[in-house]
């Protein structure tokens, strides 16, 4: 597939197959544009298909959630769920501001989680030129309950799970009181990582900050 940039009519344009809910994201009016078009592509490049990627999603949110639209969206290989879902934002300010946010509250992300039930990892993202090369930030966030933990909560009703929350207040709560606002990075776009195979990678000591 082919993504290009029309510098003379300030266009991205993406893949046929994408779902694009709303074409203002293919300008150049905002700088997050770039980002998103760049995340895009490195999902591509990891082996993603373009008719599993869905931008601006939009869904009816009630009033106890924040409104908004997904970036992107991406579902499982057979198109049935929502594997996961990124949040884009410009590199630095923005992006520690929007992860500001995700620790006090859950910020939209939550919200569409809460809305996308299925949907196992949500994500922020950000990337910039740096000399030659591209680089990028990703933190990482798990929706599905540890295996250890549910047996846990069979034996103690108090524990928190994300399959019996039903607000954002909730999920939030489980994530913080439960999971310990536990986040990840390279899940996605590591070197040893695959498309559609997403999941919790082995401790190496060159990992190791």
């Amino acid at each position: 597939c082919v993504m290009a940039v029309n510098c003379n009519k300030e266009e991205l344009i993406y893949p046929a197959g994408v779902i694009i809910n709303d074409r203002t994201i293919c300008n150049f009016n905002n700088s997050e544009n770039f980002v998103v078009f760049e995340c895009v592509h490195r999902l591509l490049e990891k082996g993603y298909r373009p008719e599993h990627i869905e931008l601006e999603k939009r869904w009816n949110l009630g009033h106890e959630s924040k409104s908004g639209k997904a970036d992107i969206c991406v579902y499982d290989i057979d198109r049935q769920n929502m594997l996961f879902i990124i949040e884009c934002k410009t590199y630095g300010k923005e992006y520690d501001k929007a992860l500001k946010i995700l620790k006090e509250d859950g910020g939209q992300l939550f919200s569409y989680w809460q809305q996308e039930r299925s949907t196992k990892w949500i994500s922020l993202y950000s990337s910039d030129w740096k000399y030659d090369d591209i680089i990028y930030k990703n933190d990482i966030i798990c929706c599905i309950d540890d295996a250890n933990i549910v047996k846990m909560e069979e034996k103690d009703k108090t524990v928190l799970l994300y399959k019996k929350a039903n607000t954002v207040p909730e999920y939030f709560e489980a994530w913080t009181e439960t999971y310990g606002q536990k986040m990840w990075q390279g899940l996605l776009f590591g070197e040893d990582t695959q498309a559609y195979q997403i999941g919790v990678r082995p401790l190496r000591k060159r990992d190791l900050k």
